[in-house]
């Protein structure tokens, strides 16, 4: 995937260059501006994806993160696990409104194009240089009624969105914008997008976080070749699967009978929550650390549990 998506994003820069090509062509420096940025940054992207970190993310871990997304403090470069990663998830988040943001077009079978304003997030990729971070949602073709203009392939990034780290979800909020590539989006209070932001981090901090995660390396089948489309890094062969743990029954001695007398028939889960945890010279620093959900009451008992449904709201 990560290699099918290196070859649609020069496809796509291919594209957005010979499009460039017509507009100078026509004396209209100012609508070939925008193209020659896309092109610039689909090729940048395609080169770094080599040395990109390669994570799969299962079911239940999605769930964590996407729990934890909904109250994360801040995202930190401390987080940042690479300068270039590639997500994907076995389970697809839910679907992504990006109405403020203008949507996206899909080509239909009749060559016309169609607006869309949702999607599912398959996976996610995400470039640093310094402290600037974008990020890119991506959707399996399949899912679309036609393919993105210019891209090819199973994986196909539907969006863009960047901010500067450290990113405080807490003030964003607040402040109610937040800057888009080349500071042209502009994003609203309890957006979709900001939660999109939110999710990753929280994939990134769990995924590090050993109490709540598992992490196995594999390697890539020998049958498959990969070979960069460009000259740069050489490819990397492996993928870190991530998986969730199972969670942890905490007995106590107050367990079967709590404070009240009351006797406990039931176990329950203790959601998760998020800790501003000291650390660095003298304990000076505070980093976002997640608490993980856990069991409570007596051994054995049957265990109370409720079904939840996951929105982008923050």
């Amino acid at each position: 995937m990560r290699d099918l998506l290196a070859s649609s994003l020069l496809s796509h820069a291919t594209e957005a260059t010979q499009q460039a090509e017509r507009y100078h062509a026509q004396d209209r420096a100012g609508d070939a501006e925008g193209y020659e940025f896309d092109a610039a940054s689909d090729r940048s992207l395609a080169n770094r994806l080599g040395a990109a970190a390669l994570w799969w993310v299962t079911k239940d871990m999605s769930l964590a993160a996407l729990d934890a997304a909904r109250d994360i403090p801040v995202i930190s470069t401390e987080d940042c696990p690479a300068d270039t990663g590639l997500i994907g998830f076995a389970h697809p988040l839910p679907l992504l409104d990006t109405t403020e943001t203008g949507g996206f077009p899909v080509r239909l079978s009749d060559g016309t194009q169609h607006q869309l304003t949702h999607a599912h997030v398959d996976a996610l990729v995400w470039t640093r240089h310094g402290v600037d971070i974008e990020v890119r949602a991506c959707v399996q073709a399949h899912r679309l009624p036609g393919p993105l203009p210019g891209h090819t392939g199973p994986l196909q990034p539907f969006i863009a969105i960047g901010g500067t780290l450290p990113l405080d979800f807490e003030a964003l909020d607040a402040r109610g914008r937040m800057d888009g590539p080349a500071g042209s989006t502009r994003i609203s209070p309890g957006s979709p997008i900001i939660s999109l932001m939110a999710m990753l981090a929280a994939t990134w901090i769990l995924a590090a976080t050993p109490t709540v995660s598992d992490r196995k390396q594999i390697d890539k089948p020998r049958h498959i070749s990969s070979q960069p489309r460009d000259p740069g890094p050489p490819y990397d062969e492996h993928v870190t699967l991530i998986d969730l743990r199972a969670p942890r029954h905490i007995a106590t001695p107050g367990d079967d009978r709590g404070r009240s007398g009351r006797e406990y028939r039931q176990r329950w889960i203790v959601r998760g929550h998020w800790r501003q945890q000291a650390y660095g010279p003298k304990k000076s620093k505070r980093r976002a650390t997640w608490i993980p959900s856990h069991i409570k009451g007596p051994e054995g008992a049957p265990l109370k549990t409720t079904e939840h449904v996951y929105v982008w709201r923050r």
